[in-house]
Parts: C-alpha cells; structure tokens; sequence
C-alpha cells in the first residue's frame, strides 16, 4: 500500500465497477458539500496500470464528489495486493457499507455536544442534516431502550407520536409498553423488554394507541380527582 496525493481528474474509472446505476447527483453535491466542510475522511483505493495511470478500485463517488467540490489534489492509497481481488473489495464496499442507526446519529451527535464542545449548527453543517432533523434525533434521548430499537428497525412512530411518547419518563414508557406486550413473551421473560420481531414483518407497535394512553396517564396525573378508572393499552381493553 502507498498512499499518493493526485488530481482527482486523472483518476480513472474501473469498467468492472459492480455499481452500474446512474450517480445520485444530489447525494453526489451533498457529499461534495461535506466534504468542503470536513475533509475527505476516507481516501479512495486504486491500482497503478502498465502506463502509469491510476484507475479506482473503490471510491468512484468520493472521486467525484472531490471533482465537484473543485480539489486540485485527493488523497488515494494505491494498492499493491493481487489484482483478482479488486472486484471483491469493489463489491464489499458497496454491499457491506450500511449508514447508522437513528439511534447511533443521537449518540454521535450528543458526544459531539457534549465533549466536543461543537454547536448544533456545526454538527447539522458536518452531517448535511437539518436543525429540525436533529431536534428530532434529541427526543431519542430519552426512550426505553426497545422503542429505540424499533425505530432502528424502520418501524418507529410518527414525530407527532414521537413527541408525546419522549416527553413521558422512561418508567410509565416501560410499564406501558410491558402491558401492550404482556402475551407477547414466555411467561418468565420480563414484557417490557420485549423486542420487535426483525423477521416478522407483522410484528409492529401502535404507536398511536401507546401516544394515547402515555398522555392520558399524564393528564390524570394532573387531574387525581378525575382519576375514576385507570387507562389500559390491553387489547380490548381501554
């Protein structure tokens, strides 16, 4: 391995580039973008040819993101390993890179915060987010660890429901969520610790019922004397 400083204008593409769709201009100038902000974090791979010349092995769209945010020179590693490798590390890269979790953003973005020292603003810049996206990401602060993994899932609630369910205390969300999966789990396996099924597609939250009943439960903490029955998210039941 070597790495090597080069204009990126001179790097050549590989014909056996596995991805073969149409670039995402827009992803392209947002990463552009971030890398005017950041750096290019992560240096492209490529192979030295016959003559000279530097052909990709990985890294097409970070190349052209670097054209677009008119770099003169880029960073590569130029690779010396056995050349019938390249599709294989052209492939993983593509197959195996997978973006972060919410609640993984909410961890990165509450360290920046915190022991960084850096401003919303700075952040929403780095991570070509808006300030309303991370206003979102703040309410994963405080929710009962299945709700997050739910929402990693792709099977979260509305920001509406999202808003309610955040502002009640991680006890009445536990308790709560541990009556909605009550006959859900083997009878000594604690329900509030129930985790959605990933391989179940069926296997979801409602949401809106659970929004329901945390901002009903708080409403009659407020209200004792109107505290005639207790709401409940059992089925049937409410």
């Amino acid at each position: 391995m070597e790495l090597r400083v080069v204009d990126p204008k001179t790097l050549l593409d590989n014909p056996e580039n596995p991805r073969t769709s149409a670039p995402n201009v827009e992803a392209d100038r947002r990463l552009a973008h971030n890398i005017k902000v950041v750096g290019l974090l992560q240096a492209p791979l490529v192979r030295e040819l016959p003559d000279g010349q530097l052909m990709i092995v990985a890294g097409h769209r970070r190349r052209r993101a670097c054209v677009l945010a008119k770099m003169r020179e880029m960073h590569v590693i130029v690779t010396s390993a056995d050349e019938k490798l390249d599709g294989l590390a052209a492939g993983s890269e593509n197959i195996i890179r997978e973006a972060m979790t919410q609640s993984e953003q909410w961890r990165f973005v509450d360290k920046s915060r915190r022991e960084k020292a850096y401003t919303d603003a700075q952040i929403a810049r780095a991570l070509m987010v808006t300030p309303a996206y991370l206003k979102r990401l703040s309410l994963l602060a405080g929710l009962h660890d299945p709700i997050l993994h739910a929402i990693d899932m792709g099977r979260g609630p509305d920001f509406n429901d999202l808003k309610v369910i955040a502002a009640a205390p991680v006890e009445e969300q536990r308790a709560a969520w541990a009556e909605i999966f009550e006959d859900m789990v083997e009878e000594d396996a604690d329900p509030a610790e129930y985790r959605l099924n990933a391989e179940d597609p069926e296997d979801t939250v409602p949401w809106r019922e659970l929004a329901r009943f945390l901002r009903q439960a708080r409403y009659m903490a407020w209200m004792p004397a109107l505290m005639t029955r207790r709401p409940s998210l059992r089925r049937g039941v409410g």
